[in-house]
């Protein structure tokens, strides 16, 4: 009797750890996968060099403009499935980040890491409520606090790309 009780409570256990591991509800999974990717300088300055080539081409090219365009209007339901394809479907655009060595998993990841490290940077107590990054996440925020804010400032201040550290 005693073992049974024993392989059942390590059933439910393993059960409770495969739920956690595989969250349920779309979100609950993109936030996982999100949570699960750990930054380095190397993959974010990759980010940055391609987000500045793309940006510089785009202002030069009228149909490359357009292409992108067109790709972040299909990003409108924030899904990482959603963000994949798009990359997939709009080569053009993506090949920047390929260029720098990025997948199209982790360019999606960047795109919406950014986005959080930077609110995080400003906002630490705010962004660490809604619980979207991961520890090791946040304090990479916070240890580059200054490249966040400097490229936030600089892509809605509508600075010239070509200039971007």
């Amino acid at each position: 009797m005693r073992g049974a009780i024993i392989v059942v409570a390590a059933l439910f256990g393993c059960m409770g750890a495969l739920r956690t591991a595989h969250p349920e509800s779309p979100a609950e999974r993109d936030n996982a996968e999100i949570r699960s990717y750990l930054p380095t300088d190397a993959r974010l300055h990759a980010y940055f060099a391609a987000t500045r080539a793309l940006r510089s081409a785009v202002a030069r090219d009228p149909a490359l403009s357009s292409d992108c365009g067109a790709m972040s209007q299909a990003q409108e339901d924030g899904r990482l499935a959603t963000l994949y394809r798009s990359l997939a479907a709009h080569p053009r655009c993506y090949a920047f980040f390929r260029k720098k060595g990025l997948t199209e998993r982790e360019t999606g990841i960047w795109m919406t890491l950014v986005f959080w490290m930077s609110q995080y940077a400003e906002q630490p107590e705010q962004v660490a409520q809604l619980a979207v990054l991961s520890a090791p996440q946040a304090k990479f925020a916070q240890e580059h606090r200054a490249q966040f804010e400097k490229f936030m400032r600089q892509f809605s201040a509508g600075a010239d790309p070509s200039r971007f550290e």
